[in-house]
């Protein structure tokens, strides 16, 4: 084989390698993207979204913040709610 032709098939295995990886790589965000956001569509409330991992904002109550910007607050009971009324 001539010098030029061995260099042309080297810059072709490395153009195919590339374009494997790329494709890869694009699959693997759509895959997750799809999955991603069917997680999101089953939280609903505060406990689910703590449940799911998601931050949760050290305040009375709590509220908890999904990545797609939706907040959800921890429900008090009567209990709590009475303890949050100050003395008269």
């Amino acid at each position: 084989m001539r010098p030029n032709t061995m260099i042309k098939m080297k810059k072709d295995v490395m153009l195919v390698i590339i374009g494997g990886i790329i494709i890869v790589i694009l699959a693997g965000i759509l895959i997750f993207g799809k999955n991603t956001k069917k997680e999101l569509s089953k939280i609903t409330d505060f406990e689910s979204c703590a449940k799911a991992g998601y931050p949760v904002m050290l305040s009375y109550p709590a509220i908890c913040k999904t990545p797609d910007g939706r907040t959800f607050t921890q429900v008090l009971t009567e209990e709590e709610k009475k303890k949050l009324v100050p003395p008269q």
